[in-house]
């Protein structure tokens, strides 16, 4: 009986790529230009930045925590990396504002896991916190916006291969997906990161540095959120100080659809990837079935408490 809810939790994680494909194909249906490479191509590029988010939202929920900031960090990375690039320090090479804009996200990931981890506050209320004085910060610093941003931000986010049918974003998103892949799956950090996740105490007991697992997912948690926001801007070719606004409820369902368990101890980097394109394929559909465009945040957040309480069930059942 036990082997057989451990298959059925298995099959459940990636149970979101069977959904993705019903949507795509209910998709092409009822639209036939929907089901066109170009804009399943499109679909993927958009797909990129919210992945990015959704595999550093994934390591923090896999160990038990959440992050209400990175929709800040989203933003704040970015916009200091183009300030201190293109203004502040204006004969820093382009390039260095990659490396700036990933450190600005770390900085934030460590601050935050410092409180949480090391001094004990909760994480919840640290990014609540974090979120109010980042986007405050952005916000004084940039009160209209940035329209001329560094070349390497555009390369990434909005430059085009193959005579400009191959978006740079997704072989940006595939390389990243292999990296987490192989370091969640194939390096003993996936295993200490889902063993802190399930049973903290046993984990340190066991020998795992838990409070080490728990900062690097801070940390790795921060500079994807910070590259989502740099392919964000390149793409749009500005920073805003309103980029990222509000979506970490929609990152936060994408997560949770492609099986990472919010209590920690489960979760894939596949299934992850499969609520990204899964939330990012039905944003795309739901213009072209009319959906009232007001109600596009009521679906996302009625596929999140879907899949909250499918997950409970789920995990409930294998515990019987």
């Amino acid at each position: 009986m036990k082997s057989r809810s451990l298959l059925a939790l298995a099959f459940t994680d990636y149970v979101v790529w069977v959904l993705l494909v019903i949507l795509i194909r209910c998709g092409w249906m009822y639209e036939p230009r929907f089901g066109s490479s170009m804009n399943l191509l499109n679909i993927i590029s958009h797909t990129a930045p919210l992945a990015m988010m959704v595999f550093g939202l994934s390591l923090r929920l896999m160990i038990g925590r959440i992050d209400l900031s990175m929709e800040s960090t989203f933003a704040i990375a970015p916009i200091v990396a183009n300030l201190l690039v293109m203004r502040w320090w204006g004969g820093l090479p382009d390039f260095l504002s990659i490396p700036i804009c990933i450190a600005v996200g770390c900085l934030v990931g460590y601050f935050n896991g410092y409180l949480s981890v090391k001094l004990g506050v909760s994480d919840f209320l640290v990014g609540l916190a974090m979120l109010l004085f980042l986007r405050g910060i952005v916000k004084y610093l940039i009160p209209e916006g940035l329209y001329t941003i560094p070349d390497s931000f555009i390369y990434l986010g909005n430059k085009r291969l193959m005579d400009g049918q191959l978006p740079m974003t997704i072989i940006v998103l595939i390389i990243v997906t292999v990296i987490f892949y192989l370091y969640t799956k194939k390096r003993p950090f996936g295993r200490q990161l889902l063993a802190t996740g399930s049973n903290r105490e046993a984990a340190f007991i066991s020998g795992i540095n838990t409070n080490r697992v728990q900062i690097t997912a801070f940390v790795v948690s921060g500079a994807m959120a910070a590259f989502a926001g740099m392919l964000t801007a390149g793409r749009q070719m500005s920073c805003t100080n309103g980029m990222g606004e509000g979506n970490i409820m929609v990152v936060l369902a994408a997560t949770v659809l492609g099986g990472v368990v919010m209590t920690g101890g489960r979760g894939t980097i596949i299934g992850a990837l499969g609520g990204a394109l899964g939330l990012q394929t039905l944003e795309n559909l739901l213009p072209s079935v009319n959906v009232n465009p007001f109600l596009q945040d009521a679906v996302f957040g009625f596929i999140l408490l879907a899949a909250i309480v499918f997950q409970g069930v789920r995990v409930n059942s294998t515990r019987r």
